[in-house]
């Protein structure tokens, strides 16, 4: 498995070192394929905006990237129950979340109905 920092740039996404703060000037698909090719089976995406780290809870990290060859797990940016399945129908395999959990913002519970109502199976 694979851990990609990455922030957006023009229509995509570029990858980050140095827990995001350094630009690499790499494209993040182009990354992804990569990494699959030196044996990732699973991708965990935490995405920035231009504001900073995953977290900002505007839903932007909603993404999973149906252009890779691998499940991808959506990592931060949600703020709201729907954002989980945003992600899910965006592509993503999995969505994970902690602060938003941590601080009591988003209760488990409703992020459960808000995809079990957009026809995810979730585990109750």
């Amino acid at each position: 498995m694979i851990a990609i920092d990455a922030k957006a740039r023009g229509s995509g996404w570029e990858v980050r070192s140095h827990g995001g703060t350094r630009a690499t000037g790499r494209d993040l698909v182009e990354w992804v394929r990569e990494a699959v090719d030196r044996g990732a089976a699973r991708c965990c995406s935490p995405r920035w905006t231009t504001t900073g780290p995953g977290g900002i809870r505007a839903g932007d990290a909603a993404g999973g990237d149906r252009a890779v060859p691998v499940p991808v797990i959506a990592s931060g940016g949600a703020g709201e129950s729907e954002h989980f399945a945003d992600a899910f129908e965006a592509g993503a395999a999995a969505a994970l979340a902690a602060s938003v959990f941590h601080f009591g913002a988003l209760d488990i519970s409703a992020v459960k109905e808000a995809c079990a109502a957009r026809g995810f199976p979730m585990r109750r």
